[in-house]
């Protein structure tokens, strides 16, 4: 009587499907075993063949027939056992040598002293399957990528479907609501006044944001590491990444490009906010003037009238080299310095209006430049692209046999279309970038400093952040220097020469002499500079009634209609200051700002 090993074998290795395959496998092949021996181990794996020795119980099984535990294979097709040529052939010689008595399957039946032939030529035949499987896959996904499709798992804020056209294509949707929270995460990002860590805590713990369930996993809290993984995706640019190339992909991007871009600039910068025990509003933003250092806070508590304690906020050098002062200010002086900085940006909300009104209307003119551009752009892209074509077709038909020369070309082009890809992207995205850019600018412009006096001590750290492309700290000399950023000043500027050419109009007949408004609707005014401006600000008490928003809309229209209005406002052309900054710079929106 033989000592069949009976072997089983399912590639997949999910558990419902590999269960339902064995399972069959192994009732046809015990139906068998009655007649013709005993089956002295059943081996159920799940694992594929097309690789030697990844399969643990196909070793074991081996070894067993190697040391005389069983002389016999008992499997549904010779298949099962290897779809490779090593595995194969060490089966074949097993049965040659006759280590192996017998190989049975339901159809048919191998032993040493056959013909070898028919056994290693089914062997051969299924690792031929596998690699023609193997080509095909390949060729599909790389059409599917070719296409702008995704051949793997969404990320998180997508999910996977099936096209309603063609259920065989698969399909990357937006996958609500997580895709709307992981967009305020990028918002978060891009004001720079928050972390992964922190972006992912906030999402979990205040937007209750979980992870897309399946059937092993999700249902989790948003993980620091996977926020990394997120800020660092291309994909939430509208982009895929395939065998190291990168194309423009079909589904809905999350941020665009430029909002990319600037998230990984953040991500890169060398001033990292560490996690501290006690959190402060403005840690991270300021660096001393005097040796480089960043600043650092402690909190201490003073007596105050009564007997009571309050807590004391006070910001210094953390002088990490000894060498520097432990000199500095307080919370409520460097908040006065800031608030005195936002004050000198702060334009009433009417006169935003008109600005930004007539700021749009220039950008809408320069629409058609820039898809001359464009269109230049995308026949060079296909230019590009029939190189490519014309590379491969030579490659085929023989008439380029160099290997390493094509590869070259083909590199050389690869490197070509990325590029190209990657102009075109930014050319579409620009204008939006820059019309993105003034709305933001003076909605900040007209609501931070409101704001900021009103806010708690994140929504202030955002607010500062977003106002200055850097903090100088003088602890000795209790100042510091707020380089505001140059967008700001420009929106600025820019809202006040549209006051002027309103304010140079005559007003009209039936407006009573005398009325016209002297006040300046911009707080805090500076001389234009280029670039950021150093501003230097001695602290002062901060309170809701220090500094005037300017007056109101009626002073500025003096009489007119929105119409006449906005005619006077068409003749003031923005700078070219202000067309580079919003071309060059990516200022980021504030939530909760889109609203007064």
């Amino acid at each position: 009587m033989l000592r069949y090993a009976l072997y089983t074998r399912k590639s997949d290795e999910r558990r419902e499907v590999t269960e339902k395959s064995t399972s069959e496998q192994l009732a046809e092949c015990r139906a068998l075993a009655p007649g013709l021996g005993t089956i002295a181990r059943e081996f159920v794996e799940s694992k594929s063949a097309k690789v030697p020795d990844v399969r643990p119980l196909f070793r074991e099984m081996i070894r067993q027939i190697k040391a005389g535990e069983a002389d016999a294979i008992l499997c549904w097709k010779v298949d099962r056992l290897a779809r490779n040529m090593k595995e194969g052939g060490e089966i074949a010689q097993l049965l040659i040598d006759g280590k192996i008595k017998e190989i049975r399957t339901p159809h048919a039946c191998y032993r040493p002293g056959d013909n070898i032939l028919p056994l290693v030529l089914e062997t051969a035949t299924s690792t031929q399957y596998s690699l023609d499987l193997k080509i095909n896959v390949v060729r599909g996904l790389s059409g599917h990528f070719e296409r702008g499709g995704w051949n793997a798992r969404a990320p998180q804020g997508y999910r996977n479907n099936r096209d309603l056209v063609n259920p065989k294509v698969g399909t990357v949707v937006a996958d609500e609501p997580r895709f709307t929270l992981l967009r305020k995460g990028w918002d978060m990002m891009l004001t720079g006044a928050y972390g992964p860590g922190q972006v992912a805590k906030m999402l979990s713990e205040v937007y209750g944001y979980r992870t897309r369930t399946t059937v092993s996993r999700g249902g989790t809290p948003l993980s620091r590491s996977y926020a990394y993984k997120i800020f660092t995706n291309p994909f939430y640019a509208g982009y895929t990444w395939y065998m190291g190339q990168l194309r423009p992909g079909v589904h809905p991007a999350m941020v665009t490009e430029a909002e990319f871009g600037r998230v990984q600039e953040i991500l890169g910068m060398s001033t990292v906010t560490h996690a501290h025990v006690r959190e402060f509003a403005y840690t991270g933003l300021m660096r001393c003037g005097h040796c480089g250092a960043q600043i650092t806070a402690e909190l201490h508590q003073v007596k105050a009238a009564g007997g009571t304690t309050k807590p004391y906020r006070f910001y210094r050098c953390a002088d990490s080299k000894g060498m520097c002062t432990k000199r500095g200010l307080s919370e409520a002086k460097v908040e006065a310095a800031i608030e005195r900085a936002l004050a000198s940006v702060t334009v009433e909300p009417e006169l935003c209006a008109i600005a930004q009104e007539n700021l749009l209307r220039s950008l809408k003119g320069r629409s058609e430049e820039a898809s001359v551009i464009y269109a230049q752009q995308n026949a060079a892209l296909a230019d590009v692209e029939g190189q490519q074509s014309r590379l491969v077709s030579m490659w085929l038909r023989g008439l380029l046999t160099d290997e390493s020369q094509y590869k070259a070309m083909e590199a050389k082009l690869a490197r070509e279309k990325r590029n190209l890809l990657l102009k075109t992207g930014a050319c579409r995205d620009e204008l939006e970038r820059m019309r993105a850019n003034a709305e933001a600018g003076f909605r900040y412009a007209e609501y931070a400093r409101q704001r900021f006096l009103a806010g708690d001590a994140k929504r202030k750290r955002e607010i500062a952040k977003v106002l200055a492309a850097e903090y100088t700290f003088f602890g000795p000399e209790r100042r510091i220097e707020i380089a505001v950023k140059p967008l700001l000043c420009e929106v600025v500027r820019y809202a006040q020469s549209v006051e002027q050419g309103l304010r140079a109009e005559e007003p009209p007949p039936d407006r009573p002499a005398g009325n016209t408004p002297t006040k300046n609707t911009l707080a805090e005014s500076k001389p234009a500079k280029s670039g950021s401006e150093l501003r230097t600000f001695e602290p002062q008490k901060v309170g809701p009634g220090s500094f005037e928003l300017g007056q109101k809309v009626g002073g500025v229209l003096c009489g007119r209609t929105a119409e006449t209005v906005l005619g006077i406002c068409c003749v003031q052309a923005p700078s070219l200051a202000l067309l580079e900054a919003l071309r060059s710079e990516f200022f980021p929106e504030i939530l909760g700002f889109q609203s007064s």
